[in-house]
């Protein structure tokens, strides 16, 4: 099952839409989004939180369109605003 939808996420001062893409795989899931130009996927952790990985693509290792390392405040913001829609 695959489904899209979009969140706003606030970090520095300013609210930015994010496109995500849910994906159920067995008895977990995943969710992927394009971040600074970057694939990532974000999964659930044993915490009841979230982690952040770059995303493995088709097999493989996705090509960034940037060099830029993405925002890790922005991954951070990211994660806790999924902890709290999928809690």
């Amino acid at each position: 099952m695959e489904e899209t939808f979009t969140l706003p996420i606030h970090y520095k001062g300013r609210e930015t839409s994010i496109e995500f893409t849910f994906r159920k795989l067995g008895y977990t899931y995943k969710i992927f989004a394009t971040i600074d130009g970057h694939p990532m996927q974000f999964e659930p952790d044993e915490e009841g939180s979230f982690r952040a990985t770059l995303a493995d693509l088709q097999g493989d290792r996705a090509h960034p369109t940037t060099t830029r390392n993405p925002d890790r405040g922005l991954i951070e913001a990211i994660i806790q605003r999924l902890t709290v829609e999928f809690k």
